[in-house]
C-alpha cells in the first residue's frame, strides 16, 4: 500500500491516492490544484522513507473540492443557585480536499548507496589506525 503522512493545517494526515479528507478552512478557491513538498514519512513500494523533517523530492498533489460547515459543537454555560444559564454554538469552516497524486524522486535510493559507502570507508580508517598502533 503507498501512502504518505503530511503536516498540514497544523495537523499530520495519512494519505493515499484518490483519498477525501478535510481540514480546518484553508483560503483558496474550489478546484485548485496545490502542492505539498511537506511530506514527513513515504511508504512506496513497501519501503518506507522517513524525512528529516521532510522527505527530499517528493510531493503530494491535492485539489480543493468543497467548502463547508462542520458539526455543531453545542457549549452550555450554567452557574448553581443564580439562574443563569447561556447556550451557544459553534460549526467550524472546513476544507475539503482529493488526493489527486502521490509523486516521489529517486535521490532516496541514491542516498542509502551513499551512507553505506561511507561507513565502509569509516572502517577502513579505523582498521589502518589499529595497525599503525600495532607497529609502534
Amino acid at each position: 500500500m503507498n501512502y504518505a503522512i503530511i503536516a498540514l493545517g497544523g495537523q499530520q494526515h495519512q494519505l493515499t491516492e484518490g483519498q477525501v479528507f478535510q481540514i480546518p478552512h484553508l483560503e483558496s478557491n474550489q478546484s485548485d490544484k496545490i502542492e505539498l513538498t511537506e511530506v514527513l514519512l513515504l511508504s512506496f513500494n513497501d519501503q518506507i522513507t522517513v524525512g528529516t523533517p521532510y522527505v527530499p523530492n517528493c510531493s503530494v498533489q491535492l485539489e480543493v473540492v468543497n467548502h463547508l460547515k462542520g458539526l455543531k459543537t453545542k457549549i452550555f454555560k450554567y452557574k448553581a443557585k443564580s439562574r443563569y444559564h447561556k447556550t451557544m454554538g459553534f460549526r467550524p469552516s472546513l476544507t475539503e480536499l482529493k488526493v489527486i497524486k502521490i509523486s516521489t524522486g529517486d535521490q532516496p535510493k541514491k542516498e542509502a548507496v551513499a551512507k553505506k559507502t561511507v561507513t565502509s570507508k569509516k572502517t577502513v580508517k579505523k582498521v589502518v589506525k589499529v595497525k599503525d598502533k600495532a607497529k609502534a
